[in-house]
């Protein structure tokens, strides 16, 4: 947190976290900072958009979900990647940056900027977009391997960032291997394990 919202915060953060060791806080206490300015949170999928804004309620965060054409503000603004690779966009948090009311931009799901890029078109624009912005930019993620992070860094055209890496090892997660023969057989056993 501290490499995101300390003394000295970086200018360009990569942080890599398992599912559940915090990358919502970082969004959510940089937000609710007394004096802050404001947050972008860009959320890739209507799916994470939904749990954050149900996460938001239960914490009583002002936030503003941004569309194309607005000028409203609040400590966090939510966006989708697509509204993001935008002229609009530009505009508006140039605007906020200008007036410096504008703390970080924070990409969620950040991976997806390597992963998501053929079938997704703004995808592999977001990182030109966010980078015409003169503010912090924040990517998280729990999906970067290490073997990756060099292609996203480049991708991003991201300049010395600071890496922020933790295990992303899953202890709830299993794998079972077993040879099994007829596909009736294989089906019915994965059943039962699934139930157990």
């Amino acid at each position: 947190m501290l490499a995101t919202l300390g003394p000295r915060p970086a200018e360009q953060v990569i942080v890599v976290l398992a599912t559940g060791s915090g990358k919502t806080l970082i969004v959510m206490v940089g937000a609710a900072l007394e004096g802050a300015a404001t947050t972008i949170l860009i959320l890739p999928t209507v799916a994470l958009r939904g749990n954050m804004l149900v996460r938001l309620g239960k914490v009583a965060l002002k936030h503003y979900v941004w569309s194309p054409g607005s000028s409203k503000s609040a400590p966090l603004v939510i966006m989708s990647a697509e509204a993001a690779c935008t002229e609009s966009f530009l505009e508006y948090a140039n605007r906020l940056a200008d007036r410096q009311r504008l703390d970080r931009i924070v990409i969620d799901e950040c991976h997806l900027t390597i992963t998501a890029n053929d079938y997704r078109r703004c995808m592999s624009q977001l990182g030109w977009y966010v980078r015409r912005v003169q503010t912090q930019t924040v990517w998280l993620t729990a999906t970067l391997p290490p073997d990756y992070q060099e292609l996203f860094i480049e991708h991003n055209k991201l300049v010395r960032p600071h890496i922020v890496r933790e295990s992303t090892n899953r202890p709830n997660i299993r794998y079972i291997i077993r040879r099994e023969r007829g596909l009736g057989t294989l089906c019915q056993r994965a059943a039962r394990l699934v139930q157990t």
